[in-house]
């Protein structure tokens, strides 16, 4: 088959479609659970902040894919991958494992993330019992988002949504080994690639997975990253700026929520964006919910009352 005929996506990415197409068939919308004052802070300021993984929750956010990684392809079952660019062109894996290695510290100290998760139309009334035990300690809210924005091919932000990948050791070596096979079935067709755009489609999908493979233990978050890598693609909307989160002093990146329809970008102001707000368990669920509806009024978002609901989850805080 001639290659253009293939996305080079399904022979790397093939799980990374998959959920994709699932996502955009069922129409599933994505859910931001945050603090009540941050939800607050991102209706009146218009933007979302990215902060650096090193700074998430969960301590292992870039380790843990790393070192999936680099433990696969330095491993036998990688050699027949290796072997197979290398016919493409003499020393390209070199290359690929070169490029890669000079780049995996800044994936580690210079990686911004928004984190979403995916979420069910079971949970519109009550949100997620896990995420409002991680977020709703001191009253947290989910800002359920229309998926619009998140699945649009706009390449105006320069930042790229991604799901997450749950895997054990034993999955995460069965489907590097699907995309080994994949690449050994299309070597014809990847020949008459450019070897430049095959190595950096190579070297994309190591970085890709190291930023998007977790630890299964986290599974039920069905989580999916918004990631900007500006060290390598700098981009001329989002802005940084050093601000303090939680006594820590720190580089962020804010993501403007507004629309630029001549650049194809739509759905990502406030009233295109958000579906609605749950109030998660908090002593002032009322009081919360008035705030909201007020700062979405002074927003300019409509019909801003229905778009409020409070859980009805009987969670303690």
């Amino acid at each position: 088959m001639d290659m253009s005929e293939i996305d080079l996506r399904s022979i790397f990415f093939p799980n990374l479609l998959e959920r994709v197409e699932g996502v955009r068939e069922k129409g599933t919308r994505f859910v931001h659970y945050t603090s009540a004052d941050v939800g607050i802070s991102i209706i009146k300021t218009g933007e979302i902040w990215m902060r650096n993984s090193s700074c998430m929750n969960d301590y292992s956010e870039m380790s843990f894919g790393i070192n999936c990684v680099t433990k696969f392809f330095n491993s036998a079952e990688a050699n027949p991958m290796w072997t197979v660019l290398n016919r493409i062109q003499e020393g390209l894996s070199d290359e690929i494992k070169n490029l890669f290695d000079g780049w995996s510290q800044d994936v580690r100290r210079h990686t911004y993330l928004t984190c979403l998760s995916e979420h069910m139309d079971a949970e519109d009334g009550i949100g997620r019992l896990s995420m409002w035990r991680a977020y709703g300690k001191n009253g947290g809210v989910a800002l359920v988002l229309n998926q619009e924005a998140m699945m649009s091919e706009t390449d105006i932000l320069k930042a790229y949504t991604y799901p997450v990948h749950y895997y054990n050791d034993e999955e995460i070596t069965e489907f590097f080994i699907e995309v080994v096979s994949g690449i050994q079935q299309h070597l014809s067709g990847l020949s008459s690639r450019s070897v430049e755009g095959i190595k950096g489609t190579v070297f994309y999908m190591l970085q890709t997975y190291c930023i998007c493979l977790k630890h299964p233990g986290f599974a039920e978050e069905k989580e999916w990253r918004v990631v900007y890598r500006p060290n390598q693609v700098e981009s001329d909307v989002i802005k940084k700026s050093v601000e303090t989160v939680n006594g820590v002093p720190q580089r962020i990146y804010k993501i403007p929520l507004e629309d630029v329809p001549q650049e194809g970008s739509t759905g990502r102001g406030i009233d295109g964006l958000l579906n609605k707000i749950i109030i998660g368990p908090t002593e002032h669920p009322f009081a919360v919910a008035d705030a909201y509806v007020e700062a979405l009024t002074e927003a300019g978002v409509n019909n801003p009352e229905a778009r409020v609901v409070i859980s009805e989850i009987p969670l303690r805080t």
